[in-house]
């Protein structure tokens, strides 16, 4: 079962939406969330991805000042599923038009 939240969120007088995706499968071991999103990285699966997905997540979220990250969805038990967290910058007004 998956979720997703969306929250307004300000950090260093920054507005940002945090973006959070939870579901309840086999989760990520902690050794494999340092590497998850760094370029051809695909952890232990077998789908024929490049590799690339998070990756240009992480470097399109960062260049536009926001960041991603993956954490446990029950703190301290990777085994209960996993929670993506994006952290995206709110536009300005002025920047909406």
């Amino acid at each position: 079962q998956r979720q997703m939240c969306i929250r307004d969120r300000v950090e260093d007088g920054a507005k940002y939406h945090l973006i959070s995706i939870s579901d309840n499968g086999p989760g990520i071991p902690d050794d494999l969330k340092g590497r998850l999103f760094q370029r051809r990285s695909r952890g232990r699966t077998e789908s024929k991805g490049s590799g690339l997905g998070l990756y240009l997540v992480k470097v399109i979220l960062e260049e536009l000042g926001g960041r991603v990250w993956v954490e446990d969805r029950v703190p301290g038990d990777h085994t209960m599923g996993a929670r993506f967290r994006l952290l995206v910058p709110a536009a300005l007004e002025s920047q909406r038009e």
